[in-house]
Order: C-alpha cells, then sequence, then structure tokens
C-alpha cells in the first residue's frame, strides 16, 4: 500500500506499507430451534484465523485470531416477520513490533485490543 503525502514528513512524501498477507480458515456454527409457530431462537459461532502476518501488522488493519458469538430471535405473525440479532465479536489481543511506519515517524508499536458488539433488526413482510 503506497500512500502519497502533499507534504513531505521527516523528509518523506511517501509511505509505502507491505501487506503479504496469507491464506486463512474459518470455522462457523449455527443452529436454530423453532419454540413454537411464531418464536424461533438462533445461535451462532465463528473462529477466523488472522491472515495479517506479525512483520507487516500496522494500524489500519489491526487484525487477529478473531471469536464471533452470536444470538438472535424471529418472530411470525402471520404475514409479517420481526428479527433481532446481537453479535459479540471478540479480537485476540496482539502486538504490534516491526517497522512498519517508522520512515514517517508513525510506527505506532504497541498492544491492539478490539472488541466489537454488533446489532441488527428487520421486518419482513410476505405476500
Amino acid at each position: 500500500l503506497r500512500i502519497n503525502l502533499d507534504q513531505a514528513v521527516l523528509g518523506q512524501t511517501s509511505d509505502l506499507t507491505p501487506r503479504n498477507w496469507d491464506d486463512t480458515w474459518a470455522i462457523n456454527l449455527g443452529g436454530e430451534y423453532q419454540l413454537n409457530d411464531t418464536l424461533t431462537l438462533l445461535a451462532g459461532y465463528l473462529y477466523s484465523d488472522n491472515p495479517v502476518p506479525a512483520n507487516t501488522l500496522d494500524p489500519s488493519i489491526p487484525d487477529s485470531n478473531t471469536h464471533l458469538f452470536t444470538l438472535g430471535t424471529s418472530l411470525n405473525f402471520g404475514s409479517w416477520t420481526l428479527d433481532l440479532a446481537y453479535g459479540f465479536e471478540h479480537h485476540e489481543d496482539r502486538q504490534k513490533n516491526n517497522q512498519i511506519g517508522l520512515s514517517t515517524g508513525a510506527s505506532a508499536n504497541g498492544e491492539y485490543a478490539t472488541d466489537i458488539h454488533l446489532a441488527a433488526a428487520s421486518i419482513g413482510y410476505r405476500f
């Protein structure tokens, strides 16, 4: 990734960030249980391996191994449906200690920790 700077920073007019990302894999599990004609319960789990090697980790995409836990429900009212979902995504803590960004003085070495809360709702009508 090359970033061209309008004004020089520490004598540099561009910053080149190598990526060299790896192939990765993920595991997804999910299930649903129809409690009755109106209510369906949903749950899921995802584990995703990290594609960003330590030597090219930078703050623009501080990726790490990921765990996503989800819960949801589907409510049916005749032709109408209401779906609600919540997800908690935890990224394992990760240390950055490399030379990425040093040419502009912005290496941002340190520990990165990320948690994400996700919420969704949808209303549907069947005709």
